[in-house]
């Protein structure tokens, strides 16, 4: 769990922090967590701005691939928001099947 906690604000191409890992030097569980933190932190309510509907997540996310995250996890990410098996509300991200 410690390295998960640690490095999900690492970034794909290297520039994340703490310890500026990238690529598939980042743990798998941190790639996952690090997409589902962003989701969840884009569909969510804020104090200081509404939620992101569900087509600006995905061009957030589309914008992040291969930069941000795991580009191969955000393929993942997007087949599951495409099919509706992925649904994100100001209430929280719902996984709905991984089939």
């Amino acid at each position: 769990v410690r390295s998960i906690v640690r490095h999900h604000h690492e970034r794909w191409d290297g520039t994340g922090y703490p310890d500026r890992l990238a690529g598939e030097e980042i743990p798998m569980l941190a790639r996952i967590v690090a997409i589902a933190d962003s989701i969840e932190a884009m569909s969510g309510e804020r104090p200081y701005r509404p939620p992101k509907d569900s087509s600006e997540v995905v061009a957030e996310l589309g914008h992040g691939r291969g930069s941000q995250w795991d580009p191969e996890l955000v393929t993942i990410v997007m087949t599951l928001i495409r099919d509706h098996r992925l649904r994100f509300r100001p209430s929280g991200l719902t996984v709905l099947s991984a089939s």
